[in-house]
């Protein structure tokens, strides 16, 4: 699978950036999740892109963003979802 970025660039698809998103949104609000839960989140939002897009398909970096605050909130952690959709932690 294949990333516009937002500088319009095309990348590769890289789970371990979501998942160290994800980690970074929690760690940001004094929380964290343990690594399991970092996985199955990030493998969530993968699936979901792939019956979008398929395997070979293309998404973009505002569509990530939007299936991973949809998956954090799915798990129950609404204040960490809010926080990574405004894109401001580290």
């Amino acid at each position: 699978m294949k990333v516009i970025k937002r500088s319009g660039k095309v990348v590769d698809f890289a789970i371990e950036k979501i998942q160290t998103s994800i980690e970074n949104a929690a760690l940001d609000m004094k929380q964290t999740f343990s690594a399991h839960d970092v996985n199955t989140m990030a493998k969530d939002v993968y699936q979901h892109l792939v019956k979008m897009r398929g395997e070979d398909g293309l998404t973009s970096a505002h569509e990530i963003r939007a299936l991973t605050v949809m998956a954090i909130k799915d798990y129950g952690y609404e204040k960490i979802a809010r926080h990574y959709a405004q894109g401001i932690y580290h």
